[in-house]
């Protein structure tokens, strides 16, 4: 198969069609991504994880301040975000306790949701009953089977979000 053969059979594959479309939505189906947030490794927004990488920091630690690693097996080095046990409760309507038991995840996906909103240059509040989506990638938490499974004392809140 020559270069023009396998182009001519690129331009017709679904993918490319769909992509075409995609970058070319009929009128009422745009989408518009006007804000972002994120957490990284030693990075608490986008900006400091832009600037770490343009800078070449070394993102990747020895910390112990989560874990101890004294088995030979894992990595002695990794990546963790920072402050992943604060949140502004108050601010999102949590008991204390509620807050302070969720999942980090859950915790880092509430405030990174409203700063990517805030980011975007709109007050959070003007959104309700707007036609807006925020769209998340996560990943599997071990936080949950250790809440319910490793706990001595149950607590009402342990299963939040």
């Amino acid at each position: 198969m020559n270069l023009n053969e396998i182009q001519q059979k690129e331009l017709s594959s679904d993918n490319f069609r769909y992509g075409r479309w995609l970058s070319s939505p009929p009128a009422g189906e745009e989408v518009v991504i006007s804000g972002m947030s994120g957490r990284f490794p030693e990075s608490d927004n986008v900006y400091e994880f832009r600037d770490n990488l343009f800078n070449k920091t070394d993102m990747i630690t020895k910390n112990e301040k989560r874990w101890k690693v004294d088995n030979s097996d894992l990595p002695k080095r990794s990546a963790h975000i920072n402050n992943i046990d604060k949140l502004d409760a108050g601010y999102f309507g949590l008991h204390y306790r509620q807050a302070h038991n969720a999942d980090p995840a859950v915790r880092v996906l509430m405030e990174t949701a409203i700063e990517a909103i805030v980011d975007a240059s709109i007050n959070p509040l003007e959104l309700q009953g707007s036609k807006t989506g925020v769209f998340v990638g996560f990943s599997y938490s071990e936080v949950a089977s250790i809440a319910l499974n490793e706990t001595t004392e149950p607590q009402k809140f342990s299963i939040t979000g």
